[in-house]
């Protein structure tokens, strides 16, 4: 997987709880990694070192938003068996 497609996947995972409609900010969903990648410490569940060597700060990041034609092309390999997204999970 090259690194457009490991950003996709990040901001996917990471933004999910807001296109759902469950929080306002990622970092309000109790689920998510976003808290620990924002405050760039691990806990119990997250190690964040491979993400946040490649970002100066995560939430600027983030603030970039996914648009909806990296959505749906996430969605599509999802659907047809080309499971790249997956994969970084």
């Amino acid at each position: 997987m090259d690194k457009t497609h490991l950003y996709v996947a990040a901001r996917y995972v990471e933004l999910n709880p807001v296109r759902a409609n469950l929080v306002k900010k990622p970092q309000e969903y109790r689920w998510s990694s976003t808290s620990a990648h924002i405050a760039g410490r691990d806990d119990r569940l997250v190690h964040v070192a491979p993400l946040l060597e490649m970002f100066d700060e995560w939430s600027d990041f983030l603030s970039r938003g996914i648009s909806d034609e990296e959505v749906e092309k996430f969605r599509c390999h999802e659907r047809t068996g080309d499971h790249w997204a997956l994969r970084v999970l």
